[in-house]
């Protein structure tokens, strides 16, 4: 899977969480999970953003990034 659009836009999900009042460590975590994803791509066997959310949902640290 290719992450060009991730790179080219996540600062806009994090202005976007920003401006909107998002707590810090609710932006940092978003900022880590971003930043191990575009880390190292080819490692994993993603054929789409899902199968990273599934993948991440598992983790119970990273679990709470995407509770609603």
């Amino acid at each position: 899977m290719h992450f060009q659009n991730l790179e080219e836009h996540y600062h806009e999900l994090l202005n976007f969480l920003e401006t909107n009042h998002y707590s810090m460590s609710y932006i940092q975590k978003f900022k880590t999970v971003i930043r191990k994803i575009l880390k190292n791509p080819g490692r994993n066997r993603w054929e789409s953003y899902r199968d990273i959310y599934l993948e991440y949902s598992k983790t119970p640290y990273l679990n709470s990034i995407f509770a609603i």
